[in-house]
């Protein structure tokens, strides 16, 4: 088994009953679009754009939480509370947990 930072490799094999086929399909669809979405979360921090955070946050959320990875998972939820209370205060470290953390769960993805 791999060594993970983000990744709970026994929690989503048995999530998906072994269906290395279903993971690897739902990593690549992850991996091509959660760079637009992160994108529009970073806008909205940048621009307190609170509905749009909350929303683009929450999306992120969803994506991550179907691979178990519970750090990140927080940080999006964090973000989506953020921009449902309409402030900013720990945002931009949020924000960069996911900017670094995505690319490597992904980079842990690729390799079950």
């Amino acid at each position: 088994m791999i060594e993970t930072k983000y990744l709970n490799v026994r929690e989503l094999k048995t999530h998906f009953d072994g269906d290395e086929e279903m993971i690897s399909e739902l990593v690549e669809i992850f991996d091509s679009t959660y760079g637009g979405i992160l994108n529009d979360t970073k806008v909205a921090v940048e621009g307190k754009s609170f509905t749009e955070l909350e929303h683009s946050a929450h999306t992120l959320k969803g994506m991550i939480a179907n691979f178990f990875a519970e750090d990140l998972k927080i940080a999006a939820q964090e973000l989506e509370t953020m921009g449902r209370n309409s402030e900013l205060s720990n945002a931009e470290t949020q924000l960069e947990k996911l900017i670094v953390g995505i690319p490597e769960l992904i980079k842990e993805l690729k390799q079950i």
